[in-house]
């Protein structure tokens, strides 16, 4: 159903179609063309109360283009959206003999269908009301939308129209109120009132009615629909307006809206910074507390309930920090490395987690864990870094990237367990994660406790056990294992840091399956049961004869 502006010439060259063809009207809503096998026809189409109605003009072999606009746009049209069928008025409406030739379809010049038209128009002005218009705004306004820019942005305009309409007076249902124009003789506001009586006078008046009982921003919005549909009745031509009523009351003597009434007058006034210089010395005159709130709303950008909220211990001067609380996801990514943590070595404590320090997971673990997707648990992580070492390779570089939480982290972890938040997130997150967990205040250092002696790793089957490379950082681990080392000095053997040595325990010596054996807080290499020694291959050995040396 193609959408243009139907004009004589258009109707000429239109060739006929095997199927029939319908045209719409750009300029008038409402008034279509039909191609056919051997006609062209002029129709008139609207909706009342959700019953559609098409009205026959005439052919375009006998009626112009110009007059069948004029029929539906005076006469067919604003009948239809009263609700009354025009077809039932033919013959019974003898007295206007005009109106029933064109509607018979009789060829006319410009001059005698206006003339026969114009007492039509004045007849039935005074019955067009604002709801009559309103109704041809829409089928307008979404007609050009959809030819424009697509049936997406008319069906999302619906909803804008549908609020004008409801300011107006056109919606089904209203609060105890009512409609916002609403009077005693008028009880649904202006959409029952006939559009020639919409006066300047009239619109002053409404204006400071609802400015006092509704408000200012209400009155605004009301008039700015008036606005709108003034606006289409002029440019169209569809309604004999006398005046634009939206006027503005330059005088003072009561007719139109006041001088800038469509300006938004905000409650608090924002006072920008001119000078910051002229500013940081007028704070400096101020005493001491409301002086370092501001600097520090300045210079860190909190908002004004947050400087006013915080305590000493959501504040590290040593690290230069300051913490106001954990987001919902964040609080899931966090018991999810817990829980990492958990299934690997079984800590249940504090100080059993942070002395292990195996709280890590790479990104897909942690997305599986919390049912995020892998962007999501990308952009948690980083803006966690307060709690979560994150984007750390893995040692020896291998292929992905691991995630593990602090010591500060460990602790908040297991308060938020306690507290029954769980990693994977359910429906009724948005409501339990509104809490926000407050930083406790800092403790002193944990005293140096002797760690409980345990298998970490159990070694693996001999056909398992893989040679590493003769000099590399897992064969020098692995050498320092055998003879027994703490992770001190694991440290300074491979200039890692605690975190990443405590991982590549796990990773690497199981990856040559081997294991590690924790006594007397040092740390011990495991063999399989019948290696005797480190598979280790170089230049002049390949990996096969190295696991034959090791088995000697």
């Amino acid at each position: 159903m193609p959408h243009t502006k139907i004009t004589q010439a258009f109707v000429e060259g239109l060739p006929f179609h095997d199927s029939t063809d319908w045209y719409h009207d750009t300029e008038l809503a409402g008034f279509n063309l039909s191609v056919g096998r051997r006609s062209k026809t002029y129709y008139a189409a609207a909706e009342n109360d959700g019953r559609f109605m098409r009205v026959k003009i005439g052919r375009a072999d006998v009626t112009k283009a110009n007059e069948a606009r004029a029929v539906a746009r005076d006469i067919l049209l604003p009948e239809i959206r009263r609700g009354v069928d025009p077809r039932s008025k033919y013959f019974d409406d003898t007295g206007d003999t005009a109106y029933a030739r064109i509607m018979r379809g009789i060829r006319m010049s410009d001059e005698k269908a206006d003339l026969a038209l114009r007492g039509r128009r004045k007849k039935d002005a005074d019955k067009v009301t604002v709801g009559h218009v309103w109704g041809m705004y829409e089928e307008y306004h979404l007609a050009r939308l959809i030819e424009d820019q697509g049936p997406e942005k008319a069906n999302r305009a619906k909803k804008h129209i549908a609020e004008q309409r409801r300011l107006l007076g056109g919606a089904e249902k209203y609060l105890k109120d009512g409609p916002p124009a609403a009077t005693e003789d008028w009880p649904n506001g202006w959409w029952e009132r006939p559009i020639q009586s919409i006066t300047p006078e009239l619109c002053y008046q409404t204006w400071r009615n609802l400015s006092r009982t509704r408000g200012r921003r209400t009155a605004q919005l009301f008039f700015t629909s008036v606005k709108v549909l003034f606006n289409y009745a002029v440019a169209k031509e569809e309604v004999q307006v006398s005046e634009h009523p939206l006027i503005i009351d330059m005088a003072g003597n009561g007719r139109g809206l006041p001088k800038g009434w469509q300006a938004l007058r905000p409650t608090n006034p924002v006072q920008r910074i001119s000078d910051i210089r002229i500013w940081w010395r007028d704070v400096d005159k101020l005493s001491v507390i409301p002086k370092s709130a501001l600097k520090v709303m300045l210079l860190t950008g909190m908002r004004p309930s947050e400087a006013l909220a915080m305590r000493w211990d959501q504040v590290d001067l040593e690290v230069g920090k300051v913490w106001f609380g954990m987001t919902a996801l964040q609080k899931h990514l966090v018991v999810a490395l817990l829980e990492a943590g958990m299934d690997v070595n079984g800590a249940e404590t504090v100080d059993g987690m942070r002395a292990d320090n195996m709280c890590v997971a790479d990104v897909s673990d942690l997305a599986k864990r919390t049912g995020l997707n892998m962007k999501q648990v990308k952009g948690v992580l980083a803006s966690s870094q307060a709690w979560i070492n994150a984007n750390v390779e893995r040692a020896n570089g291998e292929k992905g990237v691991d995630q593990w939480l602090n010591d500060w982290g460990v602790q908040v972890a297991f308060e938020l367990l306690a507290m029954g938040v769980e990693a994977m997130r359910s429906v009724d997150d948005k409501i339990r994660d509104a809490k926000i967990v407050k930083m406790p205040a800092p403790k002193a250092a944990p005293k140096p406790r002797v760690l409980a002696d345990r298998v970490m790793i159990e070694p693996g089957k001999p056909e398992d056990v893989k040679a590493t490379k003769a000099g590399s950082k897992r064969h020098l681990m692995a050498k320092a294992l055998a003879k027994g080392v703490t992770i001190e000095e694991l440290m300074e053997t491979l200039c890692w840091n605690k975190d990443t040595v405590s991982s590549a325990l796990r990773t690497d010596m199981g990856a040559l399956g081997l294991g590690v054996e924790r006594k007397a807080g040092k740390y011990y290499l495991l063999f399989p049961k019948g290696v005797k020694s480190i598979p280790a291959h170089d230049a002049d050995t390949n990996r096969a004869a190295a696991l034959v040396a090791a088995c000697k």
